[in-house]
């Protein structure tokens, strides 16, 4: 069987969720689909982590400069001259012409939710001129139905992976419930495939001397909160300031705050929060950062705070725990489900509750043990090898019948 995988995500720069998800799980699928070709498509040339996985797997490199629509266009004439059995689409964008046996991971709809995060975003970003001529045609495409916006290709995108799947993957039961409710997807199409992360024992075989190069490059001093992600309202990050002021007015000892993540929508609110802490140089804001130095900020950290108000699974708090690291989450989302009951869980917009946990975290040495201890093994029931293998089972679980109608699964 021939299964195609995108794996243009995957091949990015600078990985964030979806990116390091596409990553993961095509490294870590390989071994399961021995036996069979595994095609993987690329943009532009894939970095040296996914160019040589193994005999069964072949690279197909289709550039496209425009720098939009790679899916639709691009991937789709490749797709039409030289067709898989099985197509997989780490991140529910369908190219319009694909297999009958195509499947793709919806992880959020975090758009239907929270529509003022995307709505001012076009899907056009590199040439600025073209954005007018491409809104007018996707109005006209559309009967009128949909914009340019972000907000409006995420929409579309996840409806025609609705309708053009043969099965939905999913990263949590929060996020099946929440593609059923807002999509109208059958619950039966939806398959939930936790991620993986990285294992206590990576955390421990850090190098010491590389981690206080690290800490020293960011002028950041032991011990500290972390945050972890896009610095948006989705976040809710200017609501985990506040309680980070209060925290620093009854804290006897308060200890700084690092913030890993890019700005995005709601954050000039958190900006001006920062401004009135009495200790402004205390949250200490350093932009994106690779997985090795997240690994050791995490790793190095106090206690992660992630009060986020949406999350389809939540990555940086279970990595956390994994690291060895307590944690303060919101009773939201996927958060109560993925985390267990390894952290310390407070309501959305307590300000006062989360600066009190802030506290108590932080100088409760026998709660720290206790959910250290609880934290890591949580954590070790996500590994990429169970995302892995589930995904694989589906993949040819799912596509057996195609061996029957003797098509072989093709258009």
């Amino acid at each position: 069987m021939l299964i195609g995988i995108d794996a243009s995500r995957a091949n990015a720069a600078h990985k964030t969720g979806t990116e390091w998800y596409s990553w993961h799980l095509i490294r870590a699928l390989t071994p399961f689909l021995e036996g069979h070709t595994l095609r993987l498509y690329f943009r532009e040339t894939p970095e040296p982590a996914l160019a040589d996985l193994g005999s069964h797997v072949e690279t197909r490199v289709l550039p496209w400069s425009p720098g939009l629509l790679w899916s639709h266009i691009r991937l789709s004439w490749e797709l039409l001259w030289h067709r898989p059995d099985v197509l997989f689409i780490p991140a529910d964008t369908i190219p319009l012409i694909h297999p009958p046996a195509t499947y793709t991971t919806i992880h959020d709809v975090a758009f239907e939710r929270f529509p003022e995060l995307y709505r001012g975003r076009s899907v056009q970003r590199r040439l600025s001129w073209l954005r007018p001529l491409v809104h007018v045609l996707v109005r006209l495409f559309t009967l009128g139905k949909y914009s340019a916006s972000e907000r409006d290709y995420h929409r579309w995108s996840a409806r025609h992976a609705v309708r053009s799947s043969r099965a939905l993957l999913t990263v949590s039961e929060f996020s099946k419930q929440e593609i059923v409710s807002t999509l109208g997807a059958h619950p039966e199409q939806i398959h939930v495939t936790y991620l993986g992360i990285a294992q206590p024992e990576e955390f421990q075989h850090l190098d010491r001397q590389i981690c206080a190069r690290v800490l020293d490059a960011h002028q950041l001093v032991h011990p500290y909160f972390l945050f972890v992600g896009r610095l948006e309202k989705k976040k809710n990050i200017a609501h985990l300031l506040r309680s980070y002021k209060l925290y620093q007015h009854f804290s006897p000892d308060p200890i700084d705050f690092v913030l890993v993540g890019q700005p995005g929508f709601g954050w000039s609110e958190a900006a001006q929060v920062i401004e009135t802490l009495p200790n402004a140089n205390s949250v200490h804001q350093i932009g994106w950062q690779d997985d090795l130095t997240i690994k050791i900020l995490e790793k190095t950290a106090r206690a992660m705070v992630f009060v986020s108000r949406y999350e389809g699974f939540g990555l940086p708090p279970l990595e956390a725990q994994s690291a060895g690291v307590p944690v303060v989450a919101s009773r939201a989302g996927s958060l109560p489900e993925v985390l267990g009951q390894a952290a310390v869980f407070v309501e959305l917009d307590d300000i006062i509750g989360l600066a009190q946990a802030m506290e108590t975290i932080s100088s409760d040495h026998q709660l720290r043990n206790r959910l250290i201890a609880a934290g890591q093994k949580n954590a070790r029931r996500f590994t990429w090898q169970k995302t892995a293998a589930r995904t694989a089972s589906i993949l040819l679980g799912l596509t057996e019948d195609l061996q029957k109608d003797g098509n072989g699964g093709r258009l």
